[in-house]
């Protein structure tokens, strides 16, 4: 047997796993947990409330979010046509995999790629992760706002007419304080940060919406 080439073999398999393969590995993981869960046909935790307000929105009844997170995730879910728990939770866990590549894309941007990888893996394997992924959460929702509003900003940085990305990142940013109340502090932290980094004139598009 040839260690030295299994271990080139494996060092190229490495190289070749980028923030798609993640994603679609993290999505198959995930599925298998919600397909295998014994309680699989019951909801837990804060699950009833989306569900509920999910249900009622695709109703066209009044719902109360007082006591719970904004309306964009039950507005998602009434968006699916189902009442079925299960392709509930598939669709959130392919959710939270697409931030699971955005996680990789902007993880990239500044270090290199087995650092990328290695962030993408501790992610997706953390026990907080799996809850999130694979019960009816909004954290996933949030996640691809968030990173995409990173990936967003620094597009910003490097583009010579950046109106639309600043537009577009604007939007980003007021879906995920749609999603979950923590994010109506996001425009402020880029505000800071568009300071720091002198872009303030190409980012007030994106503070105004």
């Amino acid at each position: 047997m040839d260690y030295n080439s299994i271990k080139t073999d494996i060092r190229n398999l490495t190289e070749k796993i980028d923030g798609r393969t993640l994603a679609v590995l993290g999505f198959l993981f995930y599925s298998s947990i919600i397909l295998n869960y014994p309680y699989k046909n019951y909801l837990t935790v804060d699950e009833p409330y989306y569900y509920d307000q999910a249900l009622k929105i695709r109703e066209g009844i009044f719902v109360n979010f007082e006591n719970t997170q904004p309306f964009a995730y039950p507005i998602l879910l009434a968006l699916t046509i189902t009442n079925d728990i299960i392709i509930l939770r598939l669709l959130n866990a392919a959710i939270f995999s697409i931030s699971i590549y955005l996680l990789f894309n902007l993880t990239s941007k500044y270090f290199d790629k087995k650092t990328a990888q290695l962030t993408v893996l501790i992610f997706a394997i953390n026990p907080i992760s799996i809850d999130v992924a694979t019960l009816l959460f909004t954290e996933g929702l949030f996640l691809i706002f968030l990173f995409g509003s990173f990936i967003l900003y620094e597009r910003l940085k490097q583009e010579k007419k950046p109106f639309f990305t600043s537009l577009l990142l604007g939007v980003t940013m007021g879906l995920a304080a749609e999603t979950r109340v923590v994010g109506i502090f996001l425009p402020f932290f880029f505000l800071l940060l568009a300071v720091l980094d002198k872009k303030i004139k190409v980012f007030i598009p994106a503070f105004i919406i």
